[in-house]
């Protein structure tokens, strides 16, 4: 139900492309997905209500809710995303016209640690989580990212999302946007 794995490539919209992923896999479920979500549509629209549309400084998942609440979600091919070049755009009225308003689009605050995301997982919810993204994992190439040496430097922040669990192996599978 997952979109394709892609690269955000230099820009820092981890959190657009992890939302609309989540938004996607949802919509998937529900047999009512005909293609992936704009990442830059979710993206400027935050840094746009944030005040930071003019630089690439990430954005704040709660703030990238508000706007997917506020003005829908946008299929892609309305605008398209470029891992190579920073879109300085904002979102603008036409492209306002064609976003997709889901009247029953909420976020939900997971509590209790791992048991509140297993139990948001098994109720078939996708779960956004925003993690430190430390140095030694700047370079990393493999599946599963290794658990951080004491005192590893903390390079900056990655949204990610988690769409399943392994209760026996203690293992909760997700998406990142970094390939």
């Amino acid at each position: 139900y997952c979109p394709p794995v892609r690269d955000q490539g230099q820009v820092g919209s981890c959190a657009g492309e992890g939302i609309g992923g989540m938004a996607y896999t949802v919509a998937s479920m529900g047999a009512f997905a005909k293609e992936i979500y704009s990442p830059t549509w979710l993206y400027n629209g935050a840094r746009d209500l944030q005040g930071t549309l003019n630089q690439d400084s990430g954005a704040n998942p709660e703030t990238i809710f508000q706007w997917a609440t506020l003005y829908g979600l946008l299929f892609e091919h309305f605008w398209p995303y470029n891992p190579n070049q920073l879109d300085m755009n904002p979102p603008g009225s036409k492209r306002m016209k064609e976003s997709i308003k889901y009247p029953s689009f909420q976020t939900v605050r997971v509590d209790n640690g791992v048991d509140g995301i297993m139990s948001a997982l098994a109720g078939k919810h996708c779960v956004a989580i925003g993690v430190p993204w430390p140095e030694e994992w700047m370079s990393y190439t493999g599946g599963t990212l290794p658990i951080p040496k004491s005192g590893s430097q903390v390079a900056g922040g990655h949204e990610t999302f988690l769409f399943g669990y392994d209760q026996a192996n203690k293992f909760l599978p997700g998406q990142n946007s970094w390939s």
